[in-house]
């Protein structure tokens, strides 16, 4: 779907947390779209991940921004650990 807008171009696609991680230092995109629930390393333990690779990161990296989705119908649980 974002391929479609104008403006916007995927860099990559990743079946988990795990290969996400191991795909920002290569891909380094600008934007991040993790769903909650993903085999291997979940939404949340894959961004918290994102936030400590920003400690000790060089001065011209940059973090990306990271939007959360989930098909839960109730985020009880979820923005206490964001």
């Amino acid at each position: 779907v974002l391929a479609t807008l104008g403006g916007i171009e995927v860099v990559g696609v990743a079946k988990d947390g795990a290969e996400a991680l191991a795909k920002l230092e290569e891909l380094r995109p600008e934007l991040v779209l993790l769903d909650v629930e993903m085999p291997v390393k979940n939404g949340l333990d894959t961004l918290n991940d994102i936030k400590r690779r920003k400690h000790g990161a060089p001065d011209d990296s940059r973090d990306p921004c990271v939007v959360m989705v989930s098909g839960h119908a109730t985020n009880v649980g979820v923005i206490g650990q964001l």
